[in-house]
C-alpha cells in the first residue's frame, strides 16, 4: 500500500484507483474511507457527507449521504476532545431496496448556547 490509504495496491489498480495518491478523486476522503462507507473513489460527486443541519431552539435535525447496503450511526459530542454520543433513534441501514440519498436524525441534546460537533459512523456491511 505505497499511498498509506488501506487499499492494496493491486485492488486499487482494478479498480481504477491510483494506488500513489491516497485520495485518487480528490474529494476530501482518502480511498479506504471511500471503500468502508461504499462510495466509489474515483468519482468526486460519490462521498459520504452531512449536507444539512436544520437548528430549533430544542434540537437539531442533521442530514448525511447514504449508500445501499451501508449502515450508519451518527454521533455528536461537545468537543472534539470528548466522548462521542449515539443521536437519532439508532443505527440507520440502508437496504438494496431503499434507494441511495439522504438520512436524518435528531439530537435532542442540541442547545443554542453551546457548541456541538457532529460525524457520521458506518457500520461494516
Amino acid at each position: 500500500d505505497i499511498d498509506g490509504d488501506g487499499v492494496p495496491d493491486a485492488r486499487e489498480a482494478l479498480y481504477g484507483n491510483n494506488p500513489l495518491v491516497a485520495d485518487t478523486d480528490g474529494d476530501g476522503m482518502n480511498d479506504g474511507e471511500e471503500y468502508s462507507a461504499g462510495t466509489c473513489a474515483t468519482n468526486a460527486l460519490s462521498r459520504l457527507m452531512i449536507t444539512d443541519m436544520r437548528v430549533s431552539i430544542t434540537n437539531a435535525v442533521i442530514e448525511w449521504t447514504t449508500v445501499n447496503g451501508r449502515g450508519y450511526q451518527p454521533q455528536a459530542s461537545f468537543s472534539l476532545e470528548s466522548a462521542w454520543t449515539n443521536i437519532g433513534a439508532g443505527a440507520i441501514l440502508e437496504t438494496n431496496e431503499a434507494p441511495e440519498g439522504i438520512e436524518n436524525a435528531t439530537d435532542v441534546l442540541y442547545s443554542t448556547n453551546r457548541v456541538r460537533f457532529y460525524r457520521i459512523m458506518v457500520m461494516p456491511p
